[in-house]
């Protein structure tokens, strides 16, 4: 599976809020996702990212579109910058997004992400 094909089915399973695939199929036991947004946070662990994307998914409402920016892609990484429409209770909310994988044995090991 190339980056972007792993990037794809990223989005299909945060879309679907399908949090155990999500982690289980993309990520490695011992990941790090690194977050800029608020507080900056370091969540690592299968167990640790499956509550820290159930939090966020419950608080983003629906994914309206997603429209990448600016993509990056490498051997083992894959880097994005993208305008996201939300529905938050009705109310339609549009972030610019930033996200980058480093991939380690087909899977993410560490996962950047901020918003602006």
């Amino acid at each position: 599976m190339t980056p972007k094909e792993l990037f794809d089915r990223q989005m299909e399973y945060l879309q679907a809020k399908a949090v155990d695939p999500l982690i289980d199929n993309n990520y490695n036991e011992d990941a790090e996702l690194i977050s800029l947004v608020g507080d900056p946070f370091v969540v690592k662990g299968s167990a640790a990212l499956k509550t820290h994307f159930r939090n966020y998914l419950a608080q983003t409402g629906d994914f309206q579109e997603i429209v990448l920016t600016k993509v990056v892609e490498t051997e083992d990484t894959f880097a994005v910058e993208a305008q996201v429409t939300l529905n938050q209770n009705g109310q339609i909310i549009q972030i610019g997004v930033y996200d980058a994988f480093h991939l380690q044995n087909g899977k993410i090991a560490r996962h950047f992400t901020g918003i602006k």
